[in-house]
């Protein structure tokens, strides 16, 4: 049987995070939202980063900003262990328009950018499992902090993009 986990909306994202004797302020809790948009394993990842740093009860927005950089390690590490290969430079600056968009690009968007024909690039990104392909030619990335990741880790290799 298979179960799909969509993402959480605002009021299920504040419950996710709330765990006896530690308390959310409302900032943090909605700057946790707005980061993961929801998707349920960022969202443990940033209550559980935020917990072990925490220095009183009380998680402020100030702690979960700081703790960015490690949860998009994190989730940087885990996408890249999902690779079969490393991406190639053509296949990076492809990779890169679609993080450009935010998350997910059509194949004109990337066409237009990359100006010149970016299938054969774009099919091995898919194959490396870099990028998703969906059944309307959408390529994407899993997430919007693994796209923002993508761009620092690759930015000398993307700069014609």
């Amino acid at each position: 049987m298979e179960y799909e986990l969509n993402p959480l909306n605002k009021e299920e994202v504040f419950k996710a995070l709330t765990i006896p004797n530690v308390d959310w302020e409302k900032d943090a809790a909605e700057y946790v939202f707005e980061r993961s948009i929801g998707y349920p394993i960022v969202v443990q990842l940033y209550g559980a980063v935020c917990y072990l740093k925490r220095t009183k009860g009380t998680i402020t927005k100030e702690l979960v900003q700081e703790a960015d950089k490690e949860i998009k390690q994190e989730l940087w590490q885990w996408f890249q262990n999902s690779w079969k290969d490393m991406p190639s430079r053509l296949e990076a600056r492809c990779i890169a328009i679609v993080a450009k968009y935010g998350m997910s690009a059509s194949y004109s968007q990337i066409q237009k950018s990359f100006g010149k024909v970016p299938a054969p690039y774009l099919k091995r990104a898919v194959e490396k499992h870099i990028l998703s392909q969906d059944e309307r030619g959408i390529y994407s990335l899993p997430h919007m902090l693994v796209a923002e990741i993508f761009l620092e880790k690759y930015k000398e290799e993307i700069k014609s993009t």
